[in-house]
Protein backbone atom coordinates (compact mmCIF):
# COMPACT_ATOMS: atom_id res chain seq x y z
CA UNK A 1 0.00 0.00 0.00
CA UNK A 2 0.89 3.41 -0.92
CA UNK A 3 0.53 4.50 2.23
CA UNK A 4 2.40 2.51 4.27
CA UNK A 5 5.85 4.65 5.62
CA UNK A 6 9.27 4.03 3.64
CA UNK A 7 12.71 2.61 5.00
CA UNK A 8 13.78 5.41 3.13
CA UNK A 9 12.14 8.72 4.12
CA UNK A 10 14.50 11.24 2.55
CA UNK A 11 12.49 10.79 -0.41
CA UNK A 12 9.28 12.74 -0.99
CA UNK A 13 6.23 10.53 -0.69
CA UNK A 14 4.63 10.12 -4.31
CA UNK A 15 0.87 9.66 -4.91
CA UNK A 16 -0.01 7.69 -7.65
CA UNK A 17 -2.87 8.23 -10.58
CA UNK A 18 -6.19 7.49 -8.97
CA UNK A 19 -4.77 7.71 -5.23
CA UNK A 20 -7.26 10.33 -4.87
CA UNK A 21 -10.81 9.46 -6.14
CA UNK A 22 -11.58 12.56 -7.46
CA UNK A 23 -8.98 12.67 -9.77
CA UNK A 24 -8.54 9.03 -11.36
CA UNK A 25 -6.18 10.76 -14.05
CA UNK A 26 -3.95 12.49 -12.06
CA UNK A 27 -0.94 11.76 -9.28
CA UNK A 28 -1.15 15.18 -7.22
CA UNK A 29 2.42 16.47 -6.76
CA UNK A 30 3.44 17.65 -4.22
CA UNK A 31 2.20 21.10 -4.25
CA UNK A 32 -1.06 20.14 -5.52
CA UNK A 33 -1.44 17.97 -2.33
CA UNK A 34 -0.63 20.61 0.39
CA UNK A 35 -3.29 22.64 -1.19
CA UNK A 36 -5.83 20.42 -1.11
CA UNK A 37 -5.39 19.22 1.85
CA UNK A 38 -7.82 21.65 2.99
CA UNK A 39 -10.72 21.35 1.13
CA UNK A 40 -10.65 17.88 -0.69
CA UNK A 41 -11.87 15.19 2.42
CA UNK A 42 -10.28 12.53 0.26
CA UNK A 43 -6.96 14.79 0.55
CA UNK A 44 -7.28 15.35 4.35
CA UNK A 45 -7.72 11.46 4.88
CA UNK A 46 -4.82 10.15 2.57
CA UNK A 47 -2.76 12.49 4.75
CA UNK A 48 -4.34 11.14 8.24
CA UNK A 49 -3.79 7.81 7.19
CA UNK A 50 0.09 8.34 5.91
CA UNK A 51 0.36 10.44 9.30
CA UNK A 52 -1.24 7.89 11.38
CA UNK A 53 0.82 4.89 9.81
CA UNK A 54 4.31 7.26 10.08
CA UNK A 55 3.82 7.93 13.87
CA UNK A 56 2.65 4.79 15.07
CA UNK A 57 5.61 2.99 13.68
CA UNK A 58 7.07 1.37 16.25
CA UNK A 59 11.16 1.87 16.64
CA UNK A 60 12.86 -1.89 17.03
CA UNK A 61 15.50 -0.40 19.15
CA UNK A 62 12.88 1.15 21.98
CA UNK A 63 10.01 -0.30 21.15
CA UNK A 64 8.60 3.43 21.40
CA UNK A 65 6.19 4.47 18.50
CA UNK A 66 7.37 7.33 16.65
CA UNK A 67 4.22 9.15 18.45
CA UNK A 68 5.67 8.78 21.89
CA UNK A 69 9.57 8.85 21.75
CA UNK A 70 11.08 11.80 23.26
CA UNK A 71 13.54 12.02 20.36
CA UNK A 72 11.08 12.95 17.97
CA UNK A 73 10.91 16.85 19.60
CA UNK A 74 8.31 18.66 17.21
CA UNK A 75 6.48 17.56 14.04
CA UNK A 76 5.36 19.80 11.22
CA UNK A 77 2.29 19.26 9.84
CA UNK A 78 2.66 19.75 6.32
CA UNK A 79 6.12 21.36 5.33
CA UNK A 80 5.83 24.78 3.55
CA UNK A 81 2.33 24.53 3.12
CA UNK A 82 1.75 28.47 3.05
CA UNK A 83 -1.31 28.41 1.00
CA UNK A 84 -0.57 31.41 -0.93
CA UNK A 85 2.67 30.45 -2.36
CA UNK A 86 1.98 27.09 -2.96
CA UNK A 87 -1.08 28.00 -4.74
CA UNK A 88 1.16 30.10 -6.94
CA UNK A 89 2.86 27.28 -7.74
CA UNK A 90 -0.18 25.28 -9.48
CA UNK A 91 -2.55 26.01 -11.45
CA UNK A 92 -4.64 22.74 -11.00
CA UNK A 93 -5.05 23.42 -7.18
CA UNK A 94 -5.65 27.28 -7.83
CA UNK A 95 -8.31 27.02 -10.53
CA UNK A 96 -9.77 24.18 -7.37
CA UNK A 97 -9.65 27.14 -4.67
CA UNK A 98 -11.16 29.99 -6.95
CA UNK A 99 -14.57 27.65 -7.13
CA UNK A 100 -14.37 27.02 -3.68
CA UNK A 101 -13.90 30.90 -3.02
CA UNK A 102 -16.72 31.24 -5.32
CA UNK A 103 -19.17 29.02 -3.17
CA UNK A 104 -17.69 30.64 -0.06
CA UNK A 105 -18.60 33.99 -1.07
CA UNK A 106 -22.57 32.66 -2.32
CA UNK A 107 -22.60 31.29 1.26
CA UNK A 108 -21.51 33.85 3.38
CA UNK A 109 -23.54 36.21 0.84
CA UNK A 110 -20.64 38.61 0.20
CA UNK A 111 -20.28 40.72 -2.28
CA UNK A 112 -17.19 41.47 -3.99
CA UNK A 113 -15.78 44.35 -5.56
CA UNK A 114 -12.65 44.06 -7.77
CA UNK A 115 -11.50 46.66 -5.02
CA UNK A 116 -11.83 44.58 -2.02
CA UNK A 117 -11.16 40.85 -4.14
CA UNK A 118 -8.32 40.10 -3.01
CA UNK A 119 -8.76 41.34 0.78
CA UNK A 120 -11.49 38.75 0.44
CA UNK A 121 -9.75 35.94 -1.17
CA UNK A 122 -7.30 36.23 1.17
CA UNK A 123 -9.70 35.92 3.88
CA UNK A 124 -11.21 32.98 2.65
CA UNK A 125 -7.34 31.09 2.73
CA UNK A 126 -7.16 32.21 6.12
CA UNK A 127 -10.24 30.64 7.36
CA UNK A 128 -9.91 28.14 5.04
CA UNK A 129 -6.20 27.03 6.65
CA UNK A 130 -7.21 27.57 9.77
CA UNK A 131 -10.10 24.74 9.94
CA UNK A 132 -7.71 22.59 8.30
CA UNK A 133 -5.37 23.53 10.52
CA UNK A 134 -7.52 22.86 13.61
CA UNK A 135 -8.77 19.52 12.41
CA UNK A 136 -5.53 18.04 11.59
CA UNK A 137 -3.87 19.15 15.08
CA UNK A 138 -7.14 17.42 16.81
CA UNK A 139 -6.45 15.03 14.66
CA UNK A 140 -2.48 14.36 15.30
CA UNK A 141 -4.00 15.25 19.14
CA UNK A 142 -6.37 12.01 18.97
CA UNK A 143 -3.56 9.92 18.20
CA UNK A 144 -1.45 10.50 20.51
CA UNK A 145 1.31 12.77 19.77
CA UNK A 146 2.13 15.28 22.72
CA UNK A 147 5.04 16.74 20.90
CA UNK A 148 4.25 20.38 19.72
CA UNK A 149 2.91 20.82 16.31
CA UNK A 150 4.18 23.59 14.48
CA UNK A 151 3.00 24.28 10.33
CA UNK A 152 3.27 27.40 8.20
CA UNK A 153 7.03 27.39 7.88
CA UNK A 154 7.48 29.47 4.42
CA UNK A 155 6.97 32.69 3.55
CA UNK A 156 7.12 35.62 6.06
CA UNK A 157 3.96 37.74 5.40
CA UNK A 158 0.95 39.39 7.60
CA UNK A 159 -1.99 36.53 6.96
CA UNK A 160 1.00 34.10 7.54
CA UNK A 161 2.16 35.56 11.24
CA UNK A 162 -1.49 36.21 11.88
CA UNK A 163 -2.09 32.86 11.81
CA UNK A 164 0.95 31.16 13.27
CA UNK A 165 -0.66 32.79 16.67
CA UNK A 166 -2.89 29.30 16.74
CA UNK A 167 0.39 27.35 16.46
CA UNK A 168 2.36 25.54 19.33
CA UNK A 169 5.37 27.19 18.42
CA UNK A 170 6.94 28.77 15.16
CA UNK A 171 8.86 27.76 12.78
CA UNK A 172 9.79 29.55 9.59
CA UNK A 173 12.18 28.55 7.14
CA UNK A 174 14.77 30.75 5.20
CA UNK A 175 17.22 30.04 2.45
CA UNK A 176 20.54 31.75 1.86
CA UNK A 177 22.23 30.23 -1.07
CA UNK A 178 20.56 27.27 -1.18
CA UNK A 179 21.99 24.82 -2.97
CA UNK A 180 20.65 23.68 -6.22
CA UNK A 181 20.55 19.62 -7.16
CA UNK A 182 18.79 18.16 -10.98
CA UNK A 183 17.01 15.73 -8.82
CA UNK A 184 16.45 14.02 -5.61
CA UNK A 185 18.98 10.66 -6.70
CA UNK A 186 21.65 13.78 -7.51
CA UNK A 187 21.19 14.95 -4.27
CA UNK A 188 21.03 11.44 -2.46
CA UNK A 189 23.97 10.10 -4.34
CA UNK A 190 26.64 12.65 -2.40
CA UNK A 191 25.70 10.71 0.74
CA UNK A 192 26.74 6.69 0.81
CA UNK A 193 24.16 4.86 1.96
Amino acid sequence: SRQSTSPDNSRPRKLEKGEIPEYPDRALSPTEFKALAFINANVMKNLETFSANLLNHVNPYTGLAWKEDPAIITISLINEDTLTQVLRNSSFARALYEKEFEKYLKREKIAVTAADRNQQYQRFLSEVYLRGWRHLSRFMRDLGVKAPLTDLNYINDIPSALLRNNLDFVDVHSYWAHPQFLGVDDYLARFPR
